[in-house]
Formats: C-alpha cells, sequence, structure tokens
C-alpha cells in the first residue's frame, strides 16, 4: 500500500514533494498500526501543497504611492519639526530610487481644503524621476511649495486610503503597485465632519471618543485589506511618540507588510516587535524608507520575476523544501512557502505535531527513541506479593506509558537473616527470633534462644546443656514457678550432730545446696540429776555420777545429787553407839562423805570430842564453817550441826545421842522441801 501511495504521490508532485513523501513513509511504516490516519493526513497536504502562486511576472517599474499625513501635529514647515524632518527623508528616498520607482504623493488633508477635505487626485503622478518635484512641492522655497500644516488640519486617513483603492493606474497589468502610508496619528476628523456622518470626537472637545475610534481601525484595516485582494500591498511607517501601535500594527497585517518575528498584539511604541516601521526621528524614516524601496525593487517570494531577471523566487533557495513548522515534533512533514510579508520563506505544516509514544521509535524525529520514557528497560516490581524489582518497565500496548513487566511467582520471606521479600526488613515474619525460650531439657527456664530452622520456613529453640537443676538455695532454679520444691523437709524440726536427741534445730539447705542438713547451733543439751529427760532419749537422770552430778562423790537420787553413802538402814558409823543411830543412814543424815574435817574438828572429833559427836565411820563430819556444835562448849544439846559442808545442802543431822525434837522435826521437813523446790527452779518445772 504504501509504495503504491509513494509512486501515485510522486507522478502528481515535484521532486521536492516526492522526496519529502518518501522520507515520510519511511518514518510511518514501522508504526503503521497507529499513524496510518497521521501520515495519510501530510501524503494529502504535500499532494496539493505548492511552494508558490502567482501570474506572469510583472516587470515594468513599479508603481508606490506615498499617502503623507500633514496634519497640524506634523508642526509647522520649519527646520526642527517632524514635517521638514519627513520631508527631508522622502526628497533623498524618492530622489535616490526614481529611477526605479514611479513615485506618486497623495497628502491628507488636501492642502487647501484644511480639516478633514481631501482631493483624491494625487498631488504628483506616478512616474520615473520625480525626486525633483517631491522636493518642489514639500520643502519650503520650492516652486510649487505648497505652504505646510496648519493649525486646522485634521488627519482624515482613512478618505485618503480609502481614495488610494479607487485610484486608477496604482496596479495595471504589466507593473505592481504599492501603497506607503506615512502618519504621525490616527484618523481624526473633530473639526469637521467624519467620513461616516458621526463626529469623532466627545462633544466640545478634542478628545477621540473611545468608541467611534474603535471603528474607524476597523474601517482602516477593511480598506488596507482590501487592496492587498487587489494586489496591492500597503507598508505602514510611524512617525513620531504619538501614534497608535496597536493600530498600526493592525494595519501592516491587514496590508501583508508585517515585519517577520512581530507580534500584532504589541501596544508599545518603542518595543522592536512591533508590525509596522517606527520612525521616531528623520534619520529613522530614512532606514524605514530604504529598506521598503528595497522590497519592492528587490525580488520577493511571491512567485513572480520582480526583478525582471527571467528566475521566479531565486532569492529564496529553500522554497518547497521539507521542513519542521511550529509544532511539538521536529520531524519535517511541512513545505517551505513563501511568508506573508513576501520577504522569506515560512514552514506550512499542519497539525500539532508528532508526540514521541513508547514504541521503538522515533515519532518526534529528534534523534532518540523513546526519551520522555526515562524509566523503559529499568528494574522495577511488578503486580506479585514481593516487594523485590526483578522486574522490567516495558512499553504499555497504547505506547502512552510504561508498565512494569515481571514474571515467576513472589519470594516468599524466609527465616534466613535475609531480605528474601525485598521489603528493607529481614526475617519480620518471624518475630519470635533472638528472643529467649526453653528448650527440650529438665527444667522450663528460657534459657535459649530463638533461631532460624535449617529449612527457614519455622523457628526453633536452641537451648545448650541438660537445663537447671533445682538446689536448695531459695531460688526457682529450674524456673517452675516454685523453690526449692525437691527439699520437702526443708524448715522441718530435727536433731543436729549433738550430744542430744531433742529436736532444737531445724533442716536447712546444705553448704553444697544440693542437700539439706539439720542446723542446730551448739553443743546439745546434757543429761543432769533434775528429774527430767534433759537429753531427751527418754530416759530420766541416766548417766554417771560425774555426768550427773560433776562429781564422782555424788549420786543423783530422785533428780538431787547427794554424797554416795554405803550405809545400811541401822549401821554405826565409826565412833557411833548403839543408843544413838542415824536416823537414816545415807549421805543426806551423814553429809561428811569422809571428808576431812576442818581443823577445828581435830581430825574427825567434834570439838567436844566426845563420841555422840564425833562420826568414825565413811562419813565422819567435814564441816566447812567453824566446825563447832551449837553446843560447842559442852556436852551438845541440840545435836544439829549449824554450818554446811559438803553434804549438798541441808546442813544438819540428828545426833546419835539425841532424841528429835518437834520443833526439829518441822525444821527439818522445811529444809528437804526447800531443796525438791530448788532442783526444780533449775529445770525449769513448776515449783
Amino acid at each position: 500500500m504504501f509504495d503504491d501511495l509513494t509512486t501515485r504521490s510522486t507522478a502528481t508532485t515535484s521532486p521536492r514533494i516526492a522526496a519529502a513523501i518518501a522520507r515520510c513513509v519511511a518514518a510511518c511504516a514501522p508504526a503503521i498500526a497507529r499513524s496510518v490516519a497521521a501520515c495519510a493526513a501530510v501524503f494529502g497536504l504535500l499532494a496539493v501543497a505548492t511552494p508558490y502562486a502567482g501570474a506572469d511576472p510583472l516587470c515594468a517599474e513599479p508603481n508606490l504611492l506615498v499617502v503623507f499625513d500633514v496634519s497640524g501635529s506634523m508642526g509647522k514647515a520649519v527646520a526642527g519639526t517632524k514635517y521638514t524632518q519627513a520631508t527631508d527623508a522622502l526628497v533623498a528616498a524618492t530622489t535616490t530610487l526614481d529611477d526605479e520607482i514611479r513615485f506618486g504623493l497623495l497628502m491628507f488633508p488636501e492642502p487647501a481644503a484644511g480639516g478633514c477635505g481631501l482631493d483624491p487626485t494625487p498631488q504628483i503622478g506616478f512616474a520615473l524621476g520625480n525626486g525633483p518635484k517631491f522636493q518642489s512641492l514639500l520643502v519650503p522655497g520650492g516652486a510649487t511649495f505648497w505652504g505646510g500644516p496648519t493649525a486646522n488640519h485634521d488627519t482624515p486617513m482613512f478618505q485618503a486610503l480609502d481614495a488610494a483603492s479607487d485610484l486608477a493606474g496604482l496596479q495595471t497589468v504589466d507593473r505592481r503597485g504599492y501603497v506607503l502610508l506615512v502618519t504621525d496619528g490616527e484618523q481624526d476628523c473633530c473639526k469637521s465632519g467624519d467620513y461616516d456622518g458621526e463626529p469623532d470626537c466627545l462633544p466640545a472637545s478634542t478628545t477621540l471618543e473611545p468608541g467611534e475610534a474603535a471603528e474607524n481601525v476597523v474601517d482602516l484595516e477593511g480598506v488596507v485589506s482590501g487592496l492587498a485582494t487587489a494586489g496591492i500591498r500597503t507598508f505602514v511607517v510611524g512617525f513620531g511618540t504619538k501614534t497608535k501601535a496597536d493600530a498600526l500594527n493592525k494595519l501592516a497585517v491587514a496590508g501583508t507588510t508585517a515585519r517577520p518575528g512581530c507580534n500584532p498584539a504589541q501596544t508599545d511604541l518603542a518595543a522592536s516587535d512591533n508590525c509596522y516601521y517606527n520612525a521616531a526621528n528623520g534619520t529613522e524614516l530614512s532606514t524605514a524608507l530604504n529598506a521598503i524601496s528595497k522590497l519592492v525593487t528587490a525580488e520577493s517570494c511571491d512567485g513572480q520575476d520582480n526583478d525582471c531577471d527571467g528566475d521566479i523566487d531565486e532569492d529564496f533557495p529553500t522554497l518547497g523544501f521539507d521542513c519542521d513548522g511550529d509544532d511539538a515534533d521536529l520531524c519535517d512533514f511541512g513545505t517551505t512557502v513563501c511568508s506573508d510579508d513576501t520577504t522569506g520563506v515560512s514552514c506550512d505544516e499542519s497539525g500539532q505535531g508528532f508526540s514521541e509514544e513508547c514504541d521503538g521509535f522515533d515519532n518526534d524525529c529528534d534523534g532518540k527513541v523513546d526519551e520522555t520514557f526515562p524509566t523503559l528497560g529499568s528494574f522495577c516490581d511488578g503486580p506479585d506479593g514481593d516487594a523485590c524489582e526483578f522486574g522490567a518497565f516495558v512499553c504499555a500496548p497504547n505506547g502512552l506509558s510504561v508498565v512494569c513487566e515481571e514474571t515467576g511467582s513472589s519470594l516468599t520471606e524466609l527465616c534466613d537473616g535475609q531480605d528474601n521479600d525485598c521489603d528493607g526488613l529481614e526475617d519480620e515474619d518471624f518475630t519470635k527470633v533472638g528472643s529467649g525460650c526453653d528448650g527440650p531439657d529438665a527444667d522450663t527456664c528460657a534459657s535459649g534462644t530463638w533461631e532460624c530452622a535449617a529449612s527457614g520456613l519455622t523457628t526453633v529453640c536452641v537451648e545448650t546443656g541438660v537445663g537447671s537443676v533445682e538446689l536448695c538455695d531459695d531460688v526457682d532454679n529450674d524456673c517452675d514457678g516454685t523453690t526449692d520444691e525437691g527439699f520437702q523437709d526443708l524448715g522441718d524440726p530435727c536433731d543436729g550432730d549433738d550430744q542430744d536427741l531433742c529436736v532444737n534445730g531445724t533442716i536447712a539447705c546444705s553448704a553444697s545446696f544440693k542437700s539439706t542438713t539439720c542446723d542446730e547451733p551448739g553443743p546439745g543439751i546434757l543429761e543432769t540429776c533434775d528429774g527430767d529427760d534433759d537429753d531427751c532419749d527418754e530416759e530420766v537422770d541416766e548417766g554417771t555420777n560425774e555426768s550427773l552430778c560433776g562429781s564422782t562423790d555424788l549420786e543423783c537420787k530422785s533428780g538431787v545429787c547427794v554424797p554416795i553413802q554405803n550405809d545400811q538402814p541401822g549401821d554405826l558409823d565409826s565412833g557411833d553407839t548403839a543408843s544413838f543411830p542415824d536416823v537414816e543412814d545415807n549421805p543426806r543424815n551423814d553429809p561428811d562423805g569422809g571428808a576431812t574435817d576442818n581443823p577445828a574438828d581435830s581430825q574427825g572429833a567434834d570439838v567436844q570430842d566426845q563420841p555422840s559427836n564425833d562420826d568414825t565411820g565413811a562419813g565422819g563430819d567435814s564441816d566447812v564453817g567453824a566446825g563447832v556444835d551449837v553446843n560447842g562448849g559442852g556436852p551438845p544439846t541440840s545435836g544439829f550441826d549449824t554450818t554446811a559442808g559438803t553434804d549438798g545442802g541441808c546442813g544438819c543431822r540428828v545426833t546419835e545421842r539425841e532424841h528429835l525434837t518437834p520443833g526439829a522435826v518441822l525444821m527439818l521437813v522445811g529444809l528437804v522441801l526447800l531443796r525438791v523446790r530448788a532442783g526444780r527452779s533449775r529445770r525449769g518445772e513448776p515449783g
């Protein structure tokens, strides 16, 4: 299809256009699915486009009608005024070029009429060599000087241009015609009736009425456009500093003489991008007139042989070439044509251009492929369950964007110290990793650590050792919430390793903390002669005389230590007589125990040395006192020793020679009771 289209298109177009079509085919073929319509539009444009359109050359010298503003604002015809500066520039231009251009002159208003009066007949008709005529008519002192502007001269600009459009001979079949408007103001007919019968100024004022001024500009555009339609181009020169830039820009555009690159909406007189020629003084006016004269006499881009050298538009070698217009792309899908002002060429390219698409082609012809998609080909994460960039950006099916293409299944986070799913976290699904745990040992202590299993799919508790065994130390060693639970008797009463069997200790933890021991301070309780089981062996006052009474000469009798007595009842001690036997022949009544008497006793004899007081048996007296009897001076009367010896406390006995009186018996009983009570008190028993 494209080959056929290329053949048919090139068969009916110029070689330049044919080449453009071939390049378009090459550019469009790879993107045929999206660009057939666009290429077809370009083909249609190129097939009918032509670089120029014009009639046969008009090689006779052109006519140039100078429409010159001589209103009162131009000043009098004296040195230094706008009028004299303008006329000096006009005379110089016409004098220099009057052999190439047929100058004519139409002044407004008509010099003799004043106000807004206008004679439609030019003051100087078209002819070569009219330079001297301009000087004679316009310069003071000239043979035909018209007199110069006056205060009553208004500005009938519309009337003058309208007259030019009706001027016969401005353009003929053998020569081109141009209009050169030189003005220092705007349409102003306040002193006399306007062309449309409506006053231009406000009542009783010289100020233009805004609405009327706007209508005047529209009318001026219309008459200039009419001239252009007839093939007569109008050059516009604003002279001085009181012109209206917006109005003159519109006239230049309508007259097809807008300067290249100008801004039709510009309102600043001093701007460099005005479409008309702005001249603030005579020098600048001369420059503008010279530029305009060259446009009139030199070859223009208009399809005609303006310089009559047999070539058409030869000064514009790129005319008809491929070009890129003011669109969004850089594609040469346009064609250079003559610009509107005929001074150059411009690119005629319809449409908004081609935008770069994501398709692997240089759609906008900038030498780059898919450059507006910077992420194309870079790594990305597709619509899976992980965040790993294992995919790549590719062009979307519509060519307008990129999409992430990632194959394969999602990566699942494992327990291995790595960020498997690329979310910036490691092992985040295994929250227990690193925390304490209790492994399969004997205790319940969290002495282990949760670590990743070899499979990476779960965690295991890693705890070395056999576990902590419960010790006896008031600490929960095996972490089961109970302290010392393996030592059930801890705190119970016990009998330690002392000399008794009394349970006065407490079961406590041993020094090794692995067992218990009985903690019982002291050496223990010894059995004493007190009628009690002191050492808790269920026997009372057992043991030796020495262990119970502290002496081998004493023996424990009924909880009391008494001297050992070998007498039998009725026996007589040494010195006793049969008439005075001991009351009870035992140590309590014979406490001497064989001990040596004090010296006063004279080796066993009482002081009185009477047989009744001198025990000569095994238990001879051993009084520790003075050793004298109560009746020491003579025969005894009472029969009682009054001093305590080693008899254990009673300190009295009945002599063999005396019978006990009732008082003595009572005294003896009382002493015995006191002795018994004292023994109980020592054993902690109630009295």
